[in-house]
């Protein structure tokens, strides 16, 4: 999202930057903390972003709890960004769970934190972005994500992060859109910690039934 220069903003010259094989990331940059849409034959939705945050990225170690704060700050918050509970700059943002999760994960962190607290395989994140360029309402283009969310928690037993950006607030022309920050472990009545990962979305492959699932989710209505 662009900010104005009236805003708060995180200074990238002063952000260190790290490189390994061709792989660089910034820390003013979450988007850089993973690889985005890997398969490059796969026609995408207009703004439409696939990837999976990986417990490492080139030299950088990541973090669930990291990467959804920093998605929820998309503009510098006054004062303690991490204070408890953190401070929100986007636009709206919401949890959606499935039937068998524990109420105390409809919190962004503590959801988070769960998923970093019980990792056992590479990922972390299984990280979605919808575009709106034609929506009329941002609601509308939140409400829509929602839904969608919802359809992978019915199906797939899976639990979203919901962060909507509205970078016209800001001035930009940028569209409405929403990142899904996706638990990838299906929450049964053990509890998140005994899931299991769903492996057709934790990989590469993944993006493109992902593409198929909103496809799907548009046709229906």
């Amino acid at each position: 999202m662009t900010t104005p220069k009236t805003t708060r903003r995180r200074s990238k010259a002063a952000s260190p930057s790290t490189k390994l094989a061709g792989i660089v990331t910034n820390e003013a940059d979450p988007q850089s903390w993973l690889f985005l849409n890997p398969m490059r034959d796969i026609a995408m939705p207009a703004g439409m972003v696939f990837g999976n945050l990986r417990k490492s990225y080139g030299l950088r170690i990541n973090s669930a709890v990291e990467f959804g704060r920093r998605k929820l700050q998309p503009i510098a918050p006054l004062g303690d960004a991490q204070a408890a509970p953190w401070p929100v700059t986007a636009e709206r943002h919401d949890v959606v769970l499935p039937e068998y999760a524990d109420d105390k994960l409809a919190e962004p962190r503590a959801l988070l934190a769960a998923m970093d607290a019980t990792a056992i395989d590479k990922t972390l994140l299984v990280y979605v972005t919808l575009s709106f360029p034609q929506a009329t309402r941002v609601h509308q283009a939140f409400e829509t994500s929602r839904a969608f969310a919802a359809k992978l928690a019915r199906e797939r037993h899976l639990a979203s992060l919901l962060v909507l950006h509205a970078p016209g607030r800001v001035g930009s022309a940028n569209s409405p859109h929403c990142h899904l920050l996706i638990a990838p472990r299906a929450i049964g009545p053990l509890g998140i910690e005994h899931g299991v990962y769903d492996t057709d979305l934790c990989c590469d492959r993944g993006q493109k039934l992902m593409v198929e699932l909103w496809k799907e989710f548009e046709q229906d209505g």
